[in-house]
C-alpha cells in the first residue's frame, strides 16, 4: 500500500509518501501562503526521493476546517491526481492529525479560529491504548460555550489567535503551548485503515468542509 497525503488547510504545508504502515518520506513547511508551492515542492521531493507517481495506491487530503484558499489549492491538485494516476482519494479532518501525537491523552479537544468571534471545534478520544478516534466532528463553536464544557480537555490550536484567547480567557483549561499545526503523517492510520475499508470519495463528491455562520447551524442573536 503506497499513498500520498496532503494537507495545505494552514499555513503548514505537509504531505507525507507511505509504504505500508508508515511514513517514507515527509514534508513540512510553516510560510504564508505556503500551499501555493505544493505541486513544486511534490515535484521536487519526488525527483530527490526517486519516488515514483505512478506507483501510488490511493490518495488522502486533509478536509479542513481551515484556509478556504489552501484547501481549494490541494483539492484541485489532489483531483487532478486521482484522474491522472487513475487511483482513488481519501478524505481525512484536518484536525484528527492535530490530535494523533498526543493520543495518550484521554480527551482532547483541537480548535482554530473561524472568525466573527467563532471557533472551529472537534474532540477527539486517545488513552494508555494510544489509538484515537473522533468523538465530536469539527464544528462551528462559541468560545464561552465550547471551553466551559471541556474544561476537563487537552486544547490544541494551530492559531496564535485562538492561543492567546485561550491564555487570558480561559487560563484554568490545560493546554499544549506551543502551535500545533495539521502534518499529513499523522493521517496514516486513518487513512490506512480508510484503504483497507475501500472507504474512497467519488471526485464529484470530493469538497473540502466548510464551515460558516450564515449557512451553518450558529446564527448571532439579535441581543
Amino acid at each position: 500500500m503506497k499513498l500520498l497525503l496532503v494537507d495545505t488547510s494552514t499555513e503548514n504545508l505537509s504531505f507525507a509518501f507511505s509504504e505500508g504502515d508508515r511514513p517514507a518520506v515527509t514534508y513540512n513547511r510553516i510560510a504564508a501562503r505556503s500551499a501555493s508551492a505544493l505541486i513544486a515542492e511534490l515535484d521536487s521531493v519526488c525527483r530527490n526521493s526517486g519516488i515514483r507517481l505512478e506507483e501510488l495506491d490511493a490518495l488522502a487530503v486533509g478536509g479542513g476546517p481551515g484556509s478556504f484558499t489552501g484547501l481549494r489549492i490541494s483539492f484541485a491538485a489532489v483531483k487532478g491526481l486521482s484522474i491522472a494516476l487513475n487511483v482513488p482519494v481519501m478524505r481525512i479532518g484536518s484536525f484528527f492529525s492535530c490530535a494523533y501525537p498526543f493520543r495518550q491523552h484521554e480527551k482532547i479537544a483541537v480548535v482554530a479560529d473561524a472568525r466573527r468571534e467563532l471557533w472551529y471545534g472537534a474532540t477527539f478520544r486517545g488513552g494508555a491504548a494510544k489509538a484515537l478516534s473522533g468523538e465530536k466532528t469539527a464544528t462551528l463553536v462559541r468560545p464561552k460555550d465550547f471551553v466551559p464544557a471541556h474544561r476537563e480537555y487537552l486544547f490544541l490550536t494551530p492559531d496564535v489567535s485562538v492561543r492567546e484567547e485561550l491564555n487570558t480567557r480561559f487560563p484554568e483549561v490545560h493546554r499544549i503551548e506551543t502551535l500545533v499545526f495539521p502534518r499529513a503523517q499523522y493521517f496514516l492510520p486513518s487513512a490506512a485503515e480508510s484503504f483497507r475499508r475501500r472507504q474512497f470519495v467519488p471526485l464529484k463528491e470530493l469538497e473540502p468542509w466548510y464551515l460558516h455562520p450564515d449557512t451553518c447551524q450558529i446564527r448571532r442573536s439579535a441581543a
